[in-house]
């Protein structure tokens, strides 16, 4: 039987990601979120259409993705060898662990290998995911900010080290990735699964 349930995670856990659309979890004010690579400005990040390639010594993957247009992401899995993978949990995210959803989504048997379109359509806090700024992702709270911090690295001068850290609780303009986060559960020793993730073109 294939199921589909729709993901609010807020922590970086798998299994977290239970509850109704809107539901972020618990508040944890002393918590600031990364990104997946730090610094991620020496490009290690996405900016374009990318792939992900998962198996059983590789089950989970944190991709930091830097968008420049606010849209849908979309995203189809293909089972590359042996028999696959039993469940998956997709979810963007403002920042790594703890860090706002932007509307992800768990999946199980066949579901898992049809057509995905993040946020999930039946999730009624927001259409589209936000271009990738500071705590981007909004949450429950009266601001419409968002739960979780985001802790900002920056490079001042150049060298592409960090020079100063900040840890924001407000939403602002200044460009900082969001974190694509992928669990799986059951890929066996031969199973080889690949996630294709479109994401929203720079065109009209």
């Amino acid at each position: 039987v294939a199921i589909m349930t729709i993901a609010t995670v807020a922590f970086g856990a798998p299994g977290g990601e239970k509850g109704k659309p809107g539901d972020t979890g618990p508040p944890d004010p002393e918590g600031a979120g990364t990104t997946c690579v730090s610094p991620w400005w020496a490009g290690d990040y996405k900016s374009d259409d990318f792939t992900i390639i998962l198996d059983a010594n590789n089950p989970d993957a944190c991709v930091d993705v830097l968008t420049a247009k606010e849209g849908q992401w979309h995203v189809t899995v293909e089972n590359l060898d042996g028999d696959g993978v039993r469940s998956l949990l997709i979810v963007p995210r403002d920042a790594v662990g703890p860090g706002d959803s932007c509307g992800g989504e768990r999946r199980r048997n066949a579901a898992v290998y049809e057509p995905w379109v993040l946020p999930h359509p039946d999730d009624t806090r927001f259409d589209t995911i936000p271009v990738a700024t500071v705590n981007a992702c909004p949450g429950n709270d009266e601001g419409g900010v968002g739960y979780f911090a985001e802790t900002v690295e920056r490079d001042t001068n150049g060298d592409g080290l960090i020079d100063e850290t900040e840890i924001v609780m407000e939403a602002t303009d200044e460009l900082h990735p969001l974190g694509l986060l992928v669990f799986s559960q059951g890929l066996k020793k031969l199973d080889v699964i690949e996630i294709s993730v479109d994401l929203p073109p720079l065109g009209n």
